[in-house]
């Protein structure tokens, strides 16, 4: 066996040495496959497959789109060599990258091995272990570069071998790693500095690679380069840790060929400047954010609530749950390259447009009828209740998808109980938002491995628009945007605030962007600022973005209104509270509470720890489950809704809301109870309290009253009984003087406003028909105020609905020192057929 292996080594060394130096390889052509062959020109090893021991991997690559990859058994040690002719060569040098992979379950390392010939592979120096023996866990790790001087045995000798071998570790049990070898260099010393590769490491970075060490100076001039296209060259700094390597920061590419020029860059040591060496590189862009993506989530398989799919015809067993998974770029995707929340996923192609369920182990058998399912070694049982779940890539961890889903994402009460899966609407949209997701609308309560029943890909064509930017604190801008802007779009957006003040740093919060800055603002300067390149989740650019930086002012008690209730709604409903800035200023409500009380605060909940902004004149809905209550009120704007985790029980019964300060004072009070509704609403269930005048006190029971149909509600809206109670001049003024109590919301109470002579006096207010027979009376020798305001809903004093026609209201008052005075008032009672 020896002599044949001598044998087919001296046939290659005489038809395959590498004579050409320098040399470089990144595997990026196909391995031809077979035991003991010459894979590669100049490439030679013991066994190459397509997938097992060793083989050519299109994910994980250093650079370039493929790397070597050799997984040893307890069987099989790789056994990897590259033939070189160095019989011109005086002093040269080895370069190249290695990390390990995760492989199974295992706990072995892997260790990397590097011996020399000066024979052709009849006999080899004793191995170097690369990294040392812990350098390649079973794990996946970053690659690392090493570099070694040839030994002088192999100068001048046309026989030399480079030898790599892998060996799994004695230590541990079960599989070992993979290691992954890439860009390897061969380099001779003292020659002419040349550039050897040009690589697009990133979007805006690309790394080149010299044959010899070269000087900082010229190497980190960025006029020595230029790139075709025309792209801007925005820095240049040599590597500490290879001083042969050159970081270029460029403006971002996109996919195309390009061509680097690279001149003037001198050696460290004696020999002259680059003369002008063009490479060519194509960009082609790594895994990026939402190539594959989470795109439905079955928590909770056990139909335990009120609305279950019909029929039951997926497993309810608890542990039967699943995550699905849709390939929504154009490039194929090899699970074993990703992780879900650190566990490992088999070897499994996801084609373009492909779905595929992941599970725990073990439980594929329940699904298997349904579509392509894959095993998780170390599956994170999904809680009911909500959770996180991050999908990444080994690639250098590249999040693809990143979630934290809630009850609330369901948006029907009575889907979260179990039974229906949580699927997103949109597998194509930029962002992994709470609104792009919702229950399963499929009759049997999910769409394991098939497309969503909720999927909705109508394109937005609208761009981003900005709403406001506040500053938030000393070094802190934030920007409000009417929908969720793209997080890929903040890696090459621009923000300039004029009076200048550097940007630093760029944060994602969905609908909201932090702009954190290098120097406190200034309190006495008043600043603006414009956006470019900023982008929405369908990837619409906007064009350029101005606005003035608003400085919000700390709400204070009378600053803030509780405008409307709903604390009794339909079954299954999530009960809100609406608040109003009636002030001209932005407020900021960060600190304050909402709570109930009963003498004391029996329990509050903070409406935000961070800036929570309410703009002038407009409306804040606090909920449990801003979803479900936008589900049920279509018409209202989202960015009216907030989830109040800890939101207090609304009693049916009745309550009393308080608004608190930060300092925990109440600011506001306003009780609530079917009494505040109309008499004549048989039903009120779903029914929400509306404000009628934010001018007048919440305690006033008169400033209350049942939300008009068909919608019985106005979150985040103007309130659609609003009017002014303010009184007029008259002493007896009635709005409207023709109502309607039938009772739909509509012109259904009318409000007497009167507005004495005098302060100190008594008095009735009655109503009479027009026969002179008294039908109610409203106030009954009573001490009024000068002015008040009194409600009459068309009801008789045994509280039935008065017939049609006409009413007299007659005021009548007193005083002590014998002063009397009447005034009378027509009102009108209709119906509408």
């Amino acid at each position: 066996m020896a002599l044949a292996l001598c044998l087919f080594f001296r046939i290659n060394l005489v038809f395959g040495q590498i004579s050409n130096i320098p040399y470089t390889q990144s595997f990026e052509e196909n391995f031809v496959a077979g035991t003991q062959v010459q894979f590669l020109p100049h490439w030679w090893a013991n066994e190459v497959g397509n997938s097992s021991r060793i083989y050519r991997s299109t994910t994980g690559a250093n650079s370039g789109s493929a790397a070597l990859v050799a997984e040893p058994t307890t069987t099989f040690t790789a056994d990897i060599r590259l033939l070189l002719d160095a019989s011109s060569l005086e002093e040269a040098s080895l370069g190249f990258w290695a990390r390990s992979a995760g492989n199974g379950t295992g706990t072995r390392a892997s260790r990397l091995l590097l011996s020399f010939s000066a024979d052709g592979g009849a006999s080899f120096s004793n191995p170097v272990a690369v990294g040392g023996e812990t350098a390649f866990p079973n794990a996946d790790t970053d690659y690392q570069l090493y570099s070694f001087n040839l030994p002088p045995a192999l100068m001048q000798n046309p026989d030399a071998v480079i030898r790599w071998q892998v060996r799994r570790s004695e230590e541990g049990s079960g599989t070992a790693a993979r290691i992954l070898l890439d860009d390897v260099a061969v380099t001779a010393e003292g020659a002419d500095l040349a550039l050897l590769s040009a690589e697009a490491r990133s979007r805006t970075e690309i790394l080149l690679l010299f044959n010899r060490t070269v000087e900082r100076t010229s190497a980190e001039d960025i006029s020595n380069y230029s790139l075709s296209p025309l792209t801007e060259i925005r820095s240049a700094t040599l590597q500490a840790d290879n001083p042969r390597q050159v970081l270029l920061e460029v403006a971002p590419l996109h996919p195309d060929n390009y061509t680097l020029t690279a001149t003037g860059i001198i050696p460290a040591a004696a020999g002259d400047a680059l003369s002008p060496t063009s490479l060519s590189f194509v960009y082609t862009p790594g895994p990026q954010y939402r190539d594959v993506v989470i795109n439905e989530i079955f928590a909770d398989p056990n139909p335990k609530g009120t609305l279950r799919p019909q029929p039951v015809v997926l497993p309810t067993a608890a542990d039967a749950e699943f995550v699905e998974l849709f390939n929504a770029s154009d490039t194929p995707y090899n699970l074993q390259d990703l992780r879900l929340s650190g566990g490992r996923l088999p070897d499994f192609v996801l084609a373009p447009g492909a779905y595929v369920l992941l599970v725990p182990a073990g439980r594929q058998e329940p699904y298997a009828a349904y579509g392509p399912v894959a095993e998780v070694q170390g599956w994170k049982n999904l809680s009911n209740s909500g959770g996180s779940l991050q999908l990444t890539h080994s690639s250098g961890g590249i999040v693809l998808d990143s979630l934290s889903y809630t009850l609330n994402w369901y948006r029907e009460a009575g889907k979260a109980e179990g039974g229906w899966s949580l699927e997103q609407i949109n597998p194509y949209s930029q962002c992994s938002q709470p609104l792009n997701w919702r229950a399963s609308a499929d009759a049997k309560g999910a769409t394991p491995a098939a497309p969503n029943a909720v999927l909705d890909t109508t394109p937005d064509n609208s761009p981003p628009q900005l709403l406001q930017a506040v500053a938030a604190g000393p070094q802190q801008v934030v920007l409000l945007f009417d929908e969720y802007v793209s997080p890929l779009a903040l890696t090459s957006a621009e923000v300039v605030l004029e009076p200048p003040l550097p940007v630093t740093a760029l944060q994602h919060r969905g609908q909201q962007v932090v702009v954190v800055l290098e120097a406190p603002l200034q309190q006495d300067s008043n600043y603006s600022i414009r956006l470019e390149g900023f982008r929405d989740c369908s990837g619409n650019a906007a064009a350029t973005l101005t606005a003035a930086v608003i400085t919000p002012k700390a709400a204070e008690a009378g600053d803030l209104q509780i405008n409307e209730i709903m604390y009794n709604p339909l079954a299954g409903a999530p009960e809100w509270v609406e608040l109003y800035n009636p002030t001209a200023d932005y407020l900021n409500l960060q600190g304050w509470y909402l709570g109930l009380r009963e003498g004391s605060v029996k329990s509050s909940a903070i409406l935000s720890s961070e800036l929570l902004l309410l703009a002038p004149k407009a409306f804040l809905v606090l909920t449990p489950n801003p979803g479900a209550v936008q589900a049920a009120f279509p018409q209202s704007p989202a960015a009216s809704f907030v989830q109040l985790s800890g939101f207090p029980n609304l009693r049916n019964s009745g309550d009393t809301l308080v608004l608190l300060t930060p300092s925990f004072q109440p600011a506001e009070v306003a009780p609530f109870s079917d009494a505040l509704h109309h008499p004549l609403l048989s039903d009120r269930r779903g029914v929400s309290l509306e404000r009628i005048d934010p001018a007048r006190p919440a305690l006033l029971r008169a400033n209350w009253t049942s939300a008009a149909s068909p919608d019985w509600g106005s979150p985040g809206l103007p309130n659609l009984q609003a009017r002014s109670l303010e009184p007029g001049t008259a002493v007896l003024t009635i709005e409207p003087e023709v109502v309607e109590p039938t009772p739909d919301g509509v012109d259904d109470v009318a409000f007497i406003h009167y507005h004495l002579p005098r302060p100190g006096l008594s008095g009735t207010l009655y109503i009479f028909d027009a026969g002179g027979r008294e039908i109610n009376r409203l106030a009954n020798n009573q001490l009024l105020g000068q002015t008040g305001i009194l409600n009459w809903n068309g009801t008789n004093n045994a509280g039935e609905r008065v017939r049609n026609g006409y009413y007299i209201v007659v005021l009548s008052v007193f005083g002590v020192d014998g002063y009397q005075q009447q005034w009378r008032k027509t009102i009108v009672v209709t119906s509408w057929l």
